[in-house]
């Protein structure tokens, strides 16, 4: 099977289109509301890179406001796949959209630690957890002075 152009769901909670490449690269792309979630279900390098990258040209002409790197089921990250993530961040970072990385499991999870990473990323546990991660960040709405009583 050739590798096949990622694709991006619109609308909420849409069925996602399924992404695989040669050597079993693994990679669905939905999109619900304003943010777009790339899961991987096995590895994250060299093979997948081109996917993810057209994955995220997608996102910049959907105009979505968060991207969520889901990479709870991922056995593995090479430099190319975290290079990938620290791409987007960096694209992220012109005010477009933002990026939150779901940390994978067991040693895939090291990546982060080892490269330092992990200090320059918005990770969180769970995906569950990524809007959580947008609340805080953007604050309370009302930013006005309380009054004491």
């Amino acid at each position: 099977m050739g590798q096949q152009d990622a694709g991006l769901s619109d609308g909420s909670a849409l069925a996602p289109p399924q992404v695989r490449g040669d050597q079993g690269v693994g990679l669905t792309v939905e999109r619900v509301a304003k943010t777009v979630y790339l899961r991987f279900t096995e590895d994250l390098d060299l093979a997948c890179v081109g996917q993810v990258e057209a994955a995220l040209e997608r996102v910049s002409e959907a105009r979505a406001t968060r991207v969520v790197f889901d990479l709870e089921r991922v056995r593995s990250i090479d430099f190319a796949g975290l290079g990938t993530i620290m791409r987007a961040n960096d694209r992220a970072r012109s005010g477009t959209f933002e990026v939150v990385v779901v940390r994978p499991r067991g040693l895939a999870n090291r990546v982060f630690t080892l490269t330092r990473a992990g200090k320059q990323l918005a990770l969180v546990d769970r995906v569950s957890q990524t809007l959580t991660h947008a609340r805080r960040k953007d604050g309370p709405r009302d930013r006005r002075p309380q009054a004491h009583a």
